[in-house]
C-alpha cells in the first residue's frame, strides 16, 4: 500500500485512481482507487471491549469516525474499517495491537474497490439497484448499510447531505459494478467516455 504503481481494479479500463465521470445537476462518479479496508471481528463476549478500544459504535446503520478511520458495524460484533491508503499499514499495526485478547483484524485492502457517487441525482441512481430507502427523512449523513445493489454485495456510506456516497464492493465485481453505475447514471447525463479529475482524496 502507498505504492504509486499499484494497479486498481479498474486499471484495465484505462481509468486512473481519482478519475471519474460526470453528468447533469452536479452528478459525479469516481473511482476512489486505493483505500485501507479491514474486517474486524470481536471474540465471543468481547464486542463491547472491541468497540471501546477502537472507539466504534456498536449500532448498525451508522458510521463511526475515529482516529483509525471510518468504521461500519455490519453485524453484531463485526465491523468494517476504512482509512486512506497511506495510513493503512500503520492502522493495521495499531489496530492489531489494540485487539490483543479481544478480537481479530483481517486486511482486505487489495480485495476491495471503492467508488464515490455525488450529486442531487445520486439517490435516484442508488434507487435503480438498491431496495433500501435513502430519502433524507430516512437516512442522512453518517448512514451506512451492507446490502445488495444490482445483484452485487455493496457497503454504502452516506458522507454528507449533498448527498455524497462511498460505495465498496469486492474487487472481482468492480468492473461490472462500475459499468452498472454508468448505465444507471446515463438518464442523468453520465457519459462513461468522458472522464473528469475533479475528485480529491479526503
Amino acid at each position: 500500500m502507498g505504492n504509486n504503481d499499484f494497479i486498481t481494479p479498474l486499471s484495465h479500463l484505462g481509468l486512473r485512481e481519482g478519475e471519474g465521470v460526470a453528468g447533469g445537476d452536479g452528478l459525479h462518479l469516481w473511482d476512489r482507487g486505493r483505500v485501507g479496508f479491514f474486517q474486524i471481528l470481536a471474540r465471543k463476549g468481547r464486542t463491547g471491549a472491541v468497540a471501546t478500544a477502537l472507539g466504534f459504535d456498536e449500532a448498525p446503520r451508522l458510521a463511526s469516525h475515529g482516529v483509525y478511520g471510518t468504521a461500519f458495524a455490519t453485524t453484531p460484533g463485526e465491523w468494517v474499517l476504512v482509512c486512506n491508503d497511506d495510513e493503512a499499514s500503520e492502522t493495521l499495526r495499531t489496530v492489531s495491537g489494540a485487539l490483543v485478547g479481544s478480537g481479530y483484524v483481517s486486511d482486505q485492502s487489495f480485495g476491495r474497490a471503492a467508488f464515490r457517487l455525488s450529486g442531487v441525482k445520486a439517490r435516484l441512481v442508488l434507487a435503480k439497484g438498491c431496495a433500501l430507502d435513502w430519502s433524507p427523512s430516512v437516512r442522512g449523513a453518517g448512514a451506512c448499510a451492507q446490502t445488495s445493489m444490482a445483484g452485487i454485495g455493496v457497503i454504502i456510506h452516506q458522507i454528507d447531505d449533498a448527498p455524497t456516497y462511498d460505495l465498496y464492493c469486492y474487487a472481482g465485481f468492480a468492473d461490472s459494478f462500475w459499468r452498472w453505475l454508468i448505465c444507471a447514471g446515463e438518464e442523468f447525463g453520465v457519459d462513461g467516455r468522458r472522464l473528469t479529475k475533479e475528485w480529491k482524496r479526503d
